[in-house]
């Protein structure tokens, strides 16, 4: 069955030649959709490519239902702005699934894994590119110059490794990774790169208590030992700051925010059970969301500008910031920079990958009685029988 998400887991030593140094400049001109993709007015530069995602299937298949359990027959079509530019059918013959997880869009190529009973494996636009022995759920996932970077947790228990190109630069048997692979705020889910650095951050459980551990091109670069009462959403440096949402128990406002060294926040009041907390870049300081338990609900909140704050109304379906923007995502409407954008009856968002900000944008691609991409107040729909499963935004 495909799992739908409703939004809004021995050390070897690193080839210094696969750690690419910064080399992207990030445009501040307004973003502008493609004039031969969306957009007709030619006052616009088309200097923006928004690439869209979809998993169609035959017209007589019930694809909600999924009575198949996951082995009808379907593909995965490409499409920048509203033309179709790759269509790949998918399957375990084709070694390429229909999961909204296992698909990412860069520099206009469709990158896929593929789980087998022995392996994992990695193609692009259809074309294998590696595999290596063990199956794994991919984690975090970076294209930087013509090497890609993966970080996959086991399928089969505990442990992961982080590869660049198949080959294995570091990995433990024991250890869960931090951070979400569909991260709406990190281009490469758990991983990121900070200074020029690819890095991630793990877990590890300890006879008593636990250790989360911070690395940096293939190397452990902090380790901090925590009780076992604590419970660890997520962990990022960013702008040199390491960062780390935490629960604990005991009666503590949960969930903490450590900066550095020094705690920094909880919500005012105490005993709160919080899932999905995930850390965002905010300028030169960070956002945080999550989900927490009050009277039995499990209601969004966020942390901005020094506190946190519930998204109202309750009916908010989900969160997420980006570029140091947030955006909520009701049943009926999402709001972004003070502007109402009304939603069609019943659609909705398949994945976090498809939603995303960009040059100040926000792009969303939405499942439903049209599928439709929203950019700003543009809306296009997509004449297809099934679901949008991600969107990617390039600036050019």
């Amino acid at each position: 069955m495909l799992l739908f998400l409703l939004l809004l887991s021995f050390a070897c030593t690193p080839d210094p030649g696969l750690f690419p140094g910064r080399d992207r400049s990030r445009t501040e001109e307004w973003p502008r959709i493609r004039k031969d993709g969306l957009d007709t007015d030619e006052t616009r530069p088309p200097d923006t490519l928004v690439y869209v995602l979809a998993v169609e299937y035959p017209e007589s298949y019930d694809w909600e239902r999924d009575t198949a359990s996951g082995s009808a027959e379907c593909r995965l079509s490409l499409y920048l702005g509203k033309e179709q530019i790759l269509s790949l059918k998918a399957g375990a013959v084709e070694g390429i699934s229909p999961d909204p997880d296992m698909a990412r869009i860069r520099d206009g190529h469709l990158y896929t894994d593929f789980s087998t009973d022995t392996e994992t494996l990695i193609k692009k636009d259809g074309v294998e590119l590696f595999r290596y022995s063990g199956r794994e759920s991919i984690r975090g996932f970076l294209v930087r110059g013509d090497h890609v970077h993966t970080l996959g947790q086991s399928r089969s228990g505990s442990g992961f490794s982080y590869r660049i190109d198949g080959k294995e630069i570091f990995r433990r048997d024991i250890g869960t990774v931090l951070g979400d692979g569909d991260h709406p705020g990190f281009d490469g889910g758990a991983l990121w790169e900070e200074d020029g650095r690819i890095c991630f951050s793990f877990v590890r459980k300890e006879t008593e208590g636990l250790t989360v551990f911070l690395v940096a091109d293939g190397e452990v670069e902090r380790e901090d030992r925590l009780p076992g009462t604590v419970l660890v959403h997520d962990q990022r440096r960013i702008g040199g700051v390491l960062y780390r949402v935490e629960n604990r128990k005991g009666g503590q406002p949960n969930p903490v925010i450590v900066s550095g060294d020094r705690e920094r926040y909880g919500l005012p009041f105490a005993g709160t059970a919080a899932r999905k907390c995930l850390i965002y870049r905010n300028g030169k300081d960070i956002s945080v969301t999550g989900y927490f338990r009050i009277n039995g609900e499990d209601l969004p909140y966020y942390w901005i500008d020094g506190s946190w704050k519930p998204a109202t109304p309750r009916e908010t379906a989900s969160i997420f910031f980006g570029e140091g923007e947030l955006a909520i995502l009701h049943r009926d409407r999402f709001l972004f920079k003070g502007q109402v954008t009304p939603l069609i009856t019943r659609q909705r968002l398949i994945s976090p990958r498809c939603i995303t900000v960009t040059g100040g944008r926000l792009y969303a691609a939405l499942t439903g009685k049209p599928c439709s991409l929203y950019a700003g107040d543009f809306r296009f729909d997509y004449p297809i029988h099934g679901f949008l499963s991600a969107v990617h935004v390039e600036i050019r």
